[in-house]
């Protein structure tokens, strides 16, 4: 049977991994991951892979943990060849990794919901461009999944995206794509008190 080696994935495509492609590294993109509950209830979020990352880790070991995984902007991966892979060395990569991710998720989801979108804009502009300071193109997630990874409405969502433009952080937005410089939005100060749709102001 001829293995494929590439996985190349549209926005909110599923992925899957198999007993004969067990790991898979992401090359590009942004992979969302979530815990499948055995009752059968609705997939909770759990954190989201970047390149770099390995995926496929708690499937291989035996873990019992049952993920879902989707990409959440175009997104390669790489099947990672065991035999000429030290497991040693992903195993313990994959621990300072997952200690990051899941401080990320923790960013994402908690605090007012501006500072929650700020989290996520600051980190998928990381994946893009490695210069801060210039305006750029950035693809982010649907709106769905962005309400879903900051457990926020999307109503909520869609507001402070308003307010950010007003404010001439976003510059432009369009269907999962933004357009904004990261070093402003990463600086950005918000006024406490108004979660829903705060108030904005620069430093």
């Amino acid at each position: 049977m001829l293995l494929v080696k590439i996985a190349t994935l549209e926005p909110r495509q599923g992925f899957v991994v198999s007993r004969e492609q067990p790991l898979w590294l992401v090359k590009e993109g942004a992979l969302r991951i979530d815990n499948a509950s055995a009752t059968g209830s609705k997939p909770a979020f759990s954190r989201i892979a970047f390149p770099g990352d390995v995926v496929g880790i708690e499937q291989w070991a035996g873990t019992g943990c049952n993920l879902v995984m989707k990409a959440l902007v175009p997104t390669q991966l790489e099947l990672v060849d065991l035999s000429a892979t030290p497991i040693a060395q992903i195993l313990m990569d994959s621990v300072v990794i997952a200690h990051q991710r899941s401080s990320e998720a923790l960013q994402l989801r908690t605090g007012p919901v501006a500072r929650r979108v700020q989290a996520l804009l600051v980190l998928f502009s990381q994946q893009s461009t490695s210069n801060a300071e210039s305006v750029q193109d950035c693809a982010l997630p649907h709106l769905t999944d962005m309400s879903e990874i900051l457990d926020a409405a999307p109503e909520t969502v869609s507001r402070v995206f308003a307010n950010l433009r007003g404010m001439d952080y976003v510059i432009e937005r369009k269907r999962q794509k933004a357009k904004f410089s990261a070093a402003a939005v990463r600086d950005m100060v918000l006024v406490m008190g108004m979660t829903a749709s705060p108030g904005i102001k620069a430093t």
